[in-house]
């Protein structure tokens, strides 16, 4: 059995920690936004409330889009990857409130290491 190339492997990794920084900064930042939103404030501090609320969403959407680009991209190029199907499954629950898609991929994933067993976690083509 061939092995891994180093360059692919790298690539994979380099992915998914973005991927995964990114959905990480979505949910820590959603947790700012319901944080700032639950606080009282008087109405000369609203302004300052509102424009830290719309700061803390614009860091959302730039984090969103980029987990979602970096996942897609990795999906493409490694959709036999059990370790990012279930990833991705638990960025479409947490971050997109997707359950549709998170119960598509986990159950990728299932078939995936059904097929493979834990050989595949990475999903990455071998060399010959």
């Amino acid at each position: 059995r061939g092995q891994v190339s180093a360059l692919s492997l790298m690539e994979f990794e380099v992915g998914m920690d973005k991927a995964k920084k990114a959905h990480k900064t979505c949910l820590t930042t959603m947790r700012s936004f319901w944080k700032l939103a639950g606080k009282r404030k008087e109405s000369a501090q609203l302004d300052a409330l509102l424009r830290d609320l719309l700061k803390v969403l614009e860091t959302n959407d730039k984090a969103l889009a980029c987990a979602k680009r970096e996942y897609q991209m990795l999906l493409e190029k490694y959709p036999t990857s059990t370790e990012l199907h279930h990833s991705y499954a638990s960025f479409c629950d947490s971050a997109l409130n997707n359950s549709r898609d998170a119960e598509k991929h986990r159950t990728e994933a299932r078939s995936l290491e059904g097929d493979h067993g834990d050989d595949n976690a990475i999903g990455l083509k071998r060399d010959s």
